[in-house]
């Protein structure tokens, strides 16, 4: 089983002790084919200046780049969550310890906080779990999909400055992915995509934070509503945008329905991620705190 070990500020590192031969773990960890029996989904294997992205299937990836390899022992390399996140450094590295391999993966980020550490901890944790398992079984370990949405984006402004661009009325209506529409008592929001539907209810829960905006989205015909959190928090020197939306399991009894909508709408806040950031950098104000 996986193991943490203590940690530096905004460091995850996590080991796990398997059996497998030396060549079999650097196969699993940077050949396309392999990767995608525990991982994810590789659009090339891993190799000095290549760009890669590892997608999940349900609407995740991490786009990666700046890979360093020192076969068959350590391998680095940059990535960054939808392509949006806050640049990582994952760091593998296997050792030969009496007659058994240990893998260890460190995932890096200076501004990550002690919270944020202890969350990503058992999603690592997980993932080298499901590794040792593949390696000793050879069966396809990866999860079917994952049931909540999370995104960020770095905002190049002080916290305080990026709320008073972004989560006015009038900036809400530029950057939500909802036709111009702001989550509302009873509001109605389009999503037009071509795909059915395109009309969706939302309901304001909480606007007492200035920096935290929580609503729920329904569509015509799911059994029940998902939630939205957006919150904008200091990051380093400057601010982060996170997007949380939850509740997809709950909207049909179809689980690929489901995850087909979480995917669909995940695309959609990536690109108002996006333009959020394209808000602020016009916004003269926005560097100020």
């Amino acid at each position: 089983m996986a193991a943490s070990e203590p940690h530096v500020t905004g460091r995850v590192t996590v080991s796990v002790t398997v059996a497998a031969p030396v060549a079999q773990i650097w196969d699993a960890l940077t050949r396309r084919e392999v990767v995608r029996r525990w991982f994810g989904e590789l659009s090339t294997s891993l190799r000095p200046g290549v760009e890669a992205r590892l997608d999940f299937g349900d609407g995740d990836f991490f786009a990666i780049t700046d890979v360093h390899v020192a076969a068959p022992s350590h391998l680095r390399y940059t990535w960054r969550f939808l392509g949006t996140g806050p640049a990582n450094q994952i760091s593998w590295r296997v050792e030969d310890r009496e007659g058994y391999r240990v893998v260890t993966v460190t995932d890096d980020e200076p501004f990550r906080s002690t919270k944020e550490v202890g969350e990503l901890t058992p999603g690592w944790t997980d993932f080298l779990d499901r590794l040792a398992t593949y390696l000793s079984t050879g069966n396809t370990t990866r999860y079917d999909w994952r049931r909540d949405f999370e995104g960020s984006i770095e905002l190049h402004a002080s916290a305080a400055a990026a709320v008073r661009t972004l989560f006015a009325t009038d900036s809400l209506q530029k950057w939500l992915p909802f036709g111009g529409a702001v989550p509302g008592e009873r509001a109605t929001a389009l999503l037009c995509d071509g795909q059915y539907p395109e009309r969706f209810a939302t309901s304001r829960l909480d606007a007492s934070e200035p920096s935290r905006i929580r609503f729920e989205l329904i569509g015509a015909g799911w059994l029940g509503p998902t939630y939205c959190r957006l919150t904008i928090a200091p990051h380093g020197n400057h601010a982060i945008l996170d997007v949380r939306h939850t509740g997809w399991e709950g909207i049909s009894d179809d689980n690929a329905y489901c995850m087909s909508q979480r995917r669909r709408f995940g695309d959609h806040w990536i690109a108002a991620l996006h333009t959020a950031v394209e808000l602020v950098q016009q916004e003269p104000a926005a560097i100020s705190v």
